[in-house]
């Protein structure tokens, strides 16, 4: 069981138990004084399944205004978070897409982007932005087949340099020119394969926007707790410096897209859990809230998405980024469906 106090200190009690019926107590003492702040504390649970406890007590803190960073085992955890701003009414416009990575050849690509271009009056009705990522040897070609569509054309990744001596890297200036509008940088893989830093993302973030297109950039944590509180204060902790790193090299007016995809969930059978996804995002809302930056900024989510992932996480995201899930193009028409605004 737990207690959750605020304001008044009131106490209100919250019984949690997992499937195997262990039961988990978790105390958390809140005080929200004028000056906006939040000072938490939160005792976890020793028992790894004890999270979902946790977690009610985390959102409970989200709904009053406040961002729950992180926790501790068996330890008290002060946290200063500042207040989180309400969800906006007015929410930017949604958006879905598809990067092929290296799944297909050339044939099966330019028959997928066919198919794809299908979509597009389904996309405007729902109002949903569309936008599919070929690799770099079918851009020209897929441009040619999207080019009387509202579908965006993405590429998998750039180099920070417009032109120069750099054998095998593909300049921003080329991609601007094949029609491409959305630019992918950071990914996971990239960063795992090739060795990508967050200084290395920022600098194709400023490449990116500086040809006129957007940087659709790829942010989330490598580490993940059982226990659902501490998974939250760790997810935004990793994601921050990338964040940080990305939009210290943009313009203040340029569009961002940020693709949150937890690095642990990426090419999972399951997503993320939906609590765990909104409650980060929303955090991760607030931060770039905080830089004051008039260019728009969409938050999409990852890692496992497909079809019945959006209503679920659309509190926190303004979208999907489909990874092998949307190679079923019928799926992703699912997924634009479901993404109509009600």
């Amino acid at each position: 069981m737990s207690y959750y106090k605020r304001s008044q200190m009131a106490e209100y009690r919250l019984w949690s138990a997992n499937s195997l019926g262990e039961k988990c107590a978790h105390i958390v003492r809140a005080k929200f004084p004028s000056s906006q702040k939040l000072k938490a504390i939160l005792f976890a649970s020793t028992q790894p399944r004890g999270g979902v406890a946790a977690l009610a007590i985390i959102l409970a803190l989200l709904r009053n205004g406040g961002t729950h960073l992180t926790s501790t085992r068996r330890t008290a955890s002060y946290v200063d978070a500042v207040a989180m701003p309400p969800i906006p009414t007015q929410r930017e416009q949604r958006i879905v897409g598809t990067s092929l990575k290296m799944y297909f050849d050339l044939p099966s690509t330019l028959r997928y982007i066919d198919a794809v271009a299908q979509l597009s009056s389904a996309a405007k009705q729902a109002n949903v932005d569309l936008f599919v990522i070929p690799d770099f040897v079918t851009l020209l070609p897929s441009a040619e087949k999207l080019k009387d569509t509202d579908i965006q054309l993405g590429a998998q990744d750039t180099y920070s340099e417009d032109k120069g001596a750099f054998t095998g890297e593909v300049s921003p200036v080329t991609l601007k020119q094949t029609g491409a509008s959305i630019v992918e940088i950071g990914h996971a893989e990239r960063r795992r394969l090739f060795g990508e830093t967050d200084a290395d993302v920022a600098k194709k973030a400023a490449a990116v926007a500086r040809n006129g297109m957007v940087p659709l950039v790829c942010i989330g944590e490598k580490s993940k707790s059982n226990i659902a509180s501490q998974a939250v204060g760790i997810a935004v902790r990793e994601c921050k410096p990338q964040i940080t790193a990305a939009l210290s090299q943009l313009p203040d007016e340029a569009d961002v897209i940020l693709a949150y995809e937890p690095v642990w969930a990426i090419g999972a059978s399951e997503p993320a859990g939906a609590d765990h996804v909104v409650a980060v995002t929303q955090n991760l809302r607030a931060l770039v809230a905080e830089t004051g930056r008039k260019g728009r900024t969409r938050i999409l989510y990852g890692g496992s998405a497909g079809p019945g992932t959006f209503q679920k996480l659309k509190d926190g995201v303004d979208g999907l980024f489909l990874g092998r899930f949307a190679h079923d193009v019928g799926n992703l028409e699912k997924v634009i469906e479901e993404m109509k605004e009600t």
